[in-house]
């Protein structure tokens, strides 16, 4: 593929994919030699960043199903399942005075579910501010697995 349909493709998409990653990406797209292969890669639709942070920040209920929009499953299913019903049965639990209560106390309940709820907090805003970079790296990641299954 020639340097102005590589440097063209990079510059209009560009925005979607991390910019540490752009030389290597040029350097491998270079390799490519036939026009339909080159057709297929500039065909590759890529999410857009700025969107899912926005949907992350605006949309409450975003926050529980962003990760399976860029395929992170294992940890889609954690954040948005389980430590939602974790938290949801430490508080039933913790209402009718069974398991938890009598290990820990009225106190030591009230404090895991609120260290609970904080850790779920966290994780919800760390992934806020990280959002931006995850769709950046997955959309790289699905145009290094196209390239790579064509070379």
């Amino acid at each position: 593929m020639d340097n102005e349909k590589i440097q063209n493709y990079l510059l209009s998409n560009g925005k979607y994919l991390p910019m540490n990653e752009i030389g290597l990406l040029a350097s491998k797209m270079q390799l490519i030699e036939d026009e339909i292969l080159i057709f297929r890669i500039f065909s590759v639709r890529f999410w857009n960043p700025i969107t899912f942070t926005l949907l992350y920040w605006l949309c409450p209920g975003f926050s529980l199903i962003d990760r399976f929009f860029i395929r992170s499953i294992l940890s889609g299913i954690l954040k948005s399942i389980f430590m939602p019903l974790v938290i949801l049965i430490l508080s039933i639990d913790f209402s009718t005075t069974t398991i938890i209560t009598s290990l820990l106390g009225t106190i030591g309940g009230s404090i895991l579910i609120l260290l609970s709820w904080t850790i779920y907090l966290i994780w919800i805003i760390i992934d806020g501010f990280t959002i931006n970079r995850r769709v950046r790296n997955y959309n790289l990641t699905q145009i290094n697995r196209l390239i790579g299954s064509l070379i």
